[in-house]
């Protein structure tokens, strides 16, 4: 069973590298 805060905890982590990161080009 995967608890719900460590799937907030990864996703909250996750925008926050990509926010902190902008390596994604998203536009062209």
């Amino acid at each position: 069973m995967i608890s719900k805060q460590r799937w907030v905890q990864r996703t909250l982590l996750l925008q926050f590298l990509l926010r902190m990161i902008p390596s994604h080009p998203m536009n062209p």
